[in-house]
């Protein structure tokens, strides 16, 4: 939009131009439907997981459009979408190995792009240091008698930024 003429703002596209920073609240995927439950259970979860979709969905639109410094897997097949030195047929681990292409050799990307969210499943709490926290204290940003581990898990997904993600606007 701020880059689009009809908006009238006129800012000026490119890596070295802009830079859009997304900072997410915590999320866990979850399963869809869950074969236990009835379809009334089910269809309450529903309008949770279609925003969690948009959440990736539009993570993924800007991780393309854009030039992605950092990012945690989107998934096992598009991997972090990160732009890397590694050539086209290595293996996924050779993929996340090797290193980042810096950020000094512009790509013609419409903008430098970071994205900071805490994986609040079991799995991303152990990864960032908190695996005595349960995840469903947690995945409830209103959850008043966890505050503690709120915290705990906020301070933690903080040590993911880095000023060397923001390329030239540092």
């Amino acid at each position: 939009m701020a880059t689009d003429a009809r908006y009238r703002l006129a800012w000026k596209r490119g890596e070295k131009n802009l830079l859009l920073v997304s900072l997410g609240t915590g999320a866990a995927a979850t399963p869809t439907f869950k074969t236990k439950m009835n379809l009334a259970s089910n269809a309450l979860g529903l309008p949770g997981h279609l925003m969690y979709a948009v959440q990736v969905d539009q993570d993924i639109n800007c991780r393309t459009v854009g030039r992605c410094t950092y990012g945690s897997m989107i998934d096992r097949e598009l991997l972090d979408l990160t732009c890397r030195l590694a050539p086209d047929t290595s293996t996924r681990e050779e993929w996340l190995g090797s290193a980042h292409r810096p950020l000094t050799e512009d790509l013609g990307r419409a903008f430098l792009y970071a994205r900071y969210n805490a994986d609040l499943s079991r799995e991303g709490l152990k990864a960032l240091g908190c695996p005595d926290i349960e995840p469903d204290d947690v995945q409830q940003m209103d959850s008043v008698e966890h505050m503690d581990e709120l915290l705990r898990v906020g301070r933690a997904a903080g040590q993911q930024i880095s000023l060397n993600h923001f390329g030239p606007f540092v």
